[in-house]
């Protein structure tokens, strides 16, 4: 098998050796992705020839959904999607990955977007809910002749902590083509978060989760999603770890109260309510409060490792 650096040529127009675009696809999937057990490829196959646990998935979008959630659940834990599937790839990632058995949650995802279509593409890119659930996301663009012209990462960026919608912002990455080889092409996102808006559901169950409304705009460790103000102080067992988590990682939390309902309940169809329907219906991302095992939230949601015996 011929090596990479064998294979990088002359970038037109460019006095740097800029890789084409097979070449620096074999690369970024032999560094990157060669931890996974299995990695799926939407198009094309990039390591044909290549020792590495792979599963090919068609671009057609009847059999993607039934292929797709196959692959997961045989240890598909990384993706690389080629501009024809894109679209169908982010609008099935959510719910495919719902109902799958497998629940890998470091999960890559390199897409391949052509230079003509970029405009067209990122604007659907950057409000889409799939890219709020993956922070591993890398976006290479290429010309027509198959050279990249551009490598963009994604970030979360919220302005209000009350809204909802995804804000994706697709920062472009300064990358030295003489030296591209030992560029970090998936830099790590998760020690500073960037202020990332953390939606919260809870219930007063003490020692492990309370909260209390303060009357000091300003003074809580939490914002409350009734006013949008900082004013809600969080307490318990494991409320602590969520406040110290963010006070490291540059995060916020806002509380979705469940006092009436608590834990609630998750229906057969993807609703609920209570603690575990917020999270089922994505109103919110995490919920505290005691948990057990239970069985009904599981097809709609995960659960952390455990944090105490009860």
């Amino acid at each position: 098998m011929d090596t990479l650096a064998g294979m990088v040529q002359l970038g037109p127009d460019s006095g740097s050796s800029l890789p084409t675009l097979s070449v620096l696809m074999r690369f970024l999937i032999f560094k990157y992705y060669s931890h996974y057990y299995s990695f799926c490829t939407i198009g094309r196959d990039f390591v044909e020839d290549g020792a590495v646990s792979r599963t090919l998935l068609p671009v057609n979008d009847e059999l993607l959904a039934s292929c797709l959630l196959r692959a997961i659940d045989h240890g598909c834990q990384a993706f690389v999607v080629d501009e024809p599937g894109i679209g169908s790839f982010l609008d099935l990632f959510i719910p495919v990955h719902d109902v799958a058995r497998q629940r890998s949650l470091d999960k890559s995802l390199i897409l391949l977007v052509t230079q003509q279509n970029q405009t067209q593409m990122f604007d659907r890119l950057r409000s889409h809910d799939t890219l709020r659930e993956i922070s591993n996301v890398l976006i290479v663009v290429y010309s027509e002749r198959g050279w990249p012209t551009n490598i963009y990462t994604t970030t979360i960026s919220i302005t209000d902590v009350l809204e909802r919608k995804v804000n994706v912002t697709l920062e472009q990455a300064t990358i030295d083509w003489n030296n591209w080889q030992n560029h970090t092409f998936f830099p790590d996102k998760s020690s500073n978060l960037m202020g990332y808006v953390l939606r919260t559901a809870m219930c007063n169950y003490l020692p492990f989760t309370s909260y209390e409304r303060l009357t000091e705009v300003d003074a809580g460790n939490a914002f409350d999603s009734v006013t949008g103000k900082r004013s809600i102080w969080l307490d318990g067992t494991e409320l602590q770890l969520l406040v110290s988590y963010c006070e490291l990682r540059n995060c916020n939390i806002v509380v979705f109260p469940e006092d009436e309902d608590e834990w609630g309940d998750v229906y057969p169809n993807g609703t609920g309510n209570g603690l575990m329907g917020s999270v089922a219906e994505r109103r919110t991302d995490i919920a505290f409060g005691a948990f057990y095992l239970w069985f009904k939230p599981y097809n709609f949601s995960t659960y952390t490792a455990t944090i105490s015996r009860s």
